[in-house]
């Protein structure tokens, strides 16, 4: 079959980045060592409710911070949607929390040309 091996050589066959962690289980699951590793330079997370994060000292905090907010506070962060492309993915979840309310939160990542994370933003809908 010529035109199926011509096919192949037009067309290489896509690499893309790793497995995806989505954002809070990472944030409960893994040391905030390990997810700076995820980043291609510098962690670089701008989130309102923490603030902006732009060294690996500041990461640390943000992730200290992030899960204590997540044991304390949150009671589950369900999934709703995840959009992905080549250079960014943008994770919604609902966010369960203990006080009987709910906030929808958008994760936006972008990645740089070898699937490494450029940077996090996180958006808050109002509490419900």
């Amino acid at each position: 079959m010529p035109d199926l091996e011509a096919a192949r050589q037009l067309y290489p066959k896509r690499t893309t980045p790793g497995p995806r962690l989505p954002f809070y289980d990472g944030m409960r699951e893994h040391d905030a060592a390990m997810l700076a590793e995820s980043f291609a330079n510098r962690p670089h997370v701008d989130d309102p409710r923490f603030g902006a994060v732009d060294d690996t000292d500041g990461f640390v905090r943000y992730v200290e911070q992030v899960r204590s907010w997540l044991e304390e506070q949150v009671a589950a962060a369900d999934p709703v949607a995840l959009t992905l492309q080549k250079d960014r993915s943008v994770e919604e979840r609902l966010v369960r929390l203990t006080s009987g309310g709910t906030l929808a939160v958008a994760i936006v990542t972008s990645f740089n040309e070898h699937g490494k994370i450029k940077a996090n933003t996180v958006y808050y809908g109002r509490e419900s």
